[in-house]
């Protein structure tokens, strides 16, 4: 299960799930329409592991889960819900969410203002976090991916943390460098989107538009071959 966001600009990335789908996996990557809430990939998550396990056309299927940053959050979070997930592949996972805003702003009531948001909009899930998940799905094997120079979710709070802290026997950790958050992307590539997103500081909303469509978005989501070969092993091990 990888689910996405609806994007206006969904069709001029590099899908990256196509190496996982010429594997010979069945890639659930459901459409959502956009939320404020932060935990929404979670919600995304159980919802798309339960229409599995009701559906019988997949009835039967091990479940792996592979997500990026919150979508890596949630894929470790859940894990307190399910026992039967087989594998998960987190990139760049956020902790918690208390811990990644923390970790994004130092302004100290901003944490507790956001968490009242997200017990309002999330319930009993708000209080999820990444380490309960992994501790508690002992049996599930889980491979944490992350860039050392992660500015987004730094690795000190996230794939550092959560190893240190984990019992989890199964866990495994692998990290390359140099390409900030964009975890299974090439040197260039993150390079490039970086350097994408600084170009857009003071365009207007229109002008923002107009340079989107002569972007070459092929440059900018390059998926690093090593870095996919390594995910895609681990979810071939049995």
């Amino acid at each position: 299960i990888n689910t996405n966001i609806e994007s206006k600009y969904n069709n001029k990335t590099v899908d990256s799930t196509s190496i996982i789908k010429d594997k010979n996996y069945i890639d659930i990557s459901p459409i959502f329409p956009y939320t404020r809430s932060y935990r929404f990939d979670e919600s995304k998550r159980i919802f798309s592991i339960s229409y599995l396990r009701k559906d019988e056309d997949y009835y039967g299927h091990r479940i792996k889960l592979v997500g990026h940053s919150m979508g890596g959050f949630a894929s470790l979070a859940v894990l307190s819900i399910f026992d039967d997930i087989q594998k998960v592949v987190a990139l760049a996972p956020a902790p918690s969410f208390k811990k990644q805003v923390r970790a994004l702003t130092k302004i100290p009531f901003v944490p507790t203002l956001f968490m009242g948001y997200e017990k309002k909009s999330m319930g009993k899930y708000a209080t999820m976090t990444a380490l309960d998940g992994i501790n508690k799905a002992k049996h599930t094997r889980i491979l944490l991916v992350q860039s050392l120079d992660d500015p987004t979710v730094p690795y000190k709070i996230s794939t550092k943390y959560l190893s240190e802290n984990s019992i989890n026997p199964n866990l495994s950790v692998e990290t390359v460098d140099g390409v900030y958050h964009q975890t299974c992307f090439t040197k260039e590539s993150s390079q490039n989107l970086t350097a994408y997103f600084k170009s857009l500081k003071g365009k207007t909303k229109e002008e923002i538009i107009a340079y989107r469509d002569s972007v070459d978005w092929t440059k900018l989501y390059q998926v690093d071959e090593d870095t996919m070969k390594k995910i895609t092993d681990f979810l071939d091990r049995r």
